[in-house]
């Protein structure tokens, strides 16, 4: 898969549901993950309504040192605060995004993790950037994350210290409605 996938500056992105990916993933993987992607679809649709899905993603992101996650500092838990724009990275995933304006069809954000922040990888936490302060979420394997992928859903992943980051991503369009979401809905569910 490494070899195949897209940078995204510190992170790279596989599509698991394309044909090419199946030689690659083999047919266990495939469908895997063709599971997962179901499993999502069925949370999000269950939550927002009528969704289809536009399309997935496996993202990974490397810490940059040893790989063992182990605990943060003091100094590095400092550092879990707001953005800051004149000191944090601005690239790749570690910058703030809206994932509407990368794709106007995306509707709802879901975001499935594979590993474990502490036992998989240090640091990489998920931020909702808030104006008066962020909200941290801390990925643990098996919780899925939904949130409506538009303005007032700023977000980022903090940068990965050590250790391997995996996540699903999966983006849906609405159907129906007026194809408003409730903005501040953010659902965390384990698949």
């Amino acid at each position: 898969m490494l070899i195949c996938s897209d940078s995204d500056g510190d992170g790279r992105l596989f599509p698991p549901d394309i044909e090419e990916a199946q030689p690659l993933l083999g047919d266990d993987g495939f469908a895997l993950f063709a599971e997962l992607r179901a499993r999502v679809r069925e949370r999000v649709r269950a939550r927002y309504g009528a969704v289809e899905p536009v399309n997935s993603l496996i993202s990974w992101i490397s810490g940059a040192g040893a790989h063992s996650a182990g605990a943060a500092t003091a100094e590095e838990t400092a550092h879990l605060r707001s953005f800051d724009w004149r000191v944090d990275p601005a690239h790749g995933t570690f910058a703030p995004h809206v994932d509407k304006a990368n794709q106007s069809a995306y509707d709802v954000s879901a975001l499935l993790y594979l590993t474990t922040l502490g036992a998989d990888f240090a640091g990489g936490h998920f931020a909702f950037n808030d104006p008066d302060c962020d909200l941290l979420l801390e990925p643990q394997a098996g919780r899925l994350l939904a949130f409506p992928s538009g303005f007032d859903n700023l977000h980022q992943v903090r940068p990965v210290r050590s250790g391997e980051r995996f996540v699903l991503s999966v983006w849906f369009t609405a159907h129906g409605g007026d194809g408003r979401l409730n903005s501040a809905c953010r659902n965390f569910g384990d698949v």
